[in-house]
């Protein structure tokens, strides 16, 4: 079983678990940006959505320069992402970091129709942090 698909379960499992039916992992490599979604069925539309809006609707770098998570509600979204969002009864996003040890190499995106408990994800973003980038020198 390969490192790239350990941390495609590792994803898919953590935005089932969490009830995150839409979430876009970045990984912030030194070549390029590597971007994983997780969509349930049906939000594919939803996904573009967000993948159009661009930087208006992305949280990625704030959370890697601030090193901490951060929930944001789509009512109050620039890009008509934020009401197709809250059209599909996802009212928050929330935003943490990927670590391997101090450095940020990337962060989690996911929407979510309440509002998300922040507790654990730094967590989380140590252990995926470590698969992203095990993933990456096996690649």
């Amino acid at each position: 079983m390969s490192d790239g698909f350990i941390l495609r379960s590792a994803f898919e499992d953590l935005c089932v678990e969490s009830g995150w039916p839409v979430a876009r992992l970045t990984f912030f490599g030194s070549d390029e940006r590597v971007t994983l979604w997780s969509v349930a069925p049906g939000l594919e539309t939803l996904r573009d959505s967000w993948e159009a809006a661009g930087q208006l609707s992305s949280f990625s770098a704030r959370v890697a320069s601030n090193g901490r998570p951060m929930l944001h509600a789509n009512e109050m979204d620039l890009a008509d992402f934020g009401d197709a969002a809250c059209e599909e009864g996802l009212h928050w996003t929330v935003s943490f970091p990927l670590f391997v040890d101090a450095e940020v190499v990337g962060a989690i995106e996911a929407c979510a129709p309440n509002r998300p408990r922040v507790e654990g994800l730094l967590r989380s973003g140590r252990l995926l942090g470590s698969l992203l980038v095990s993933g990456q020198r096996a690649a």
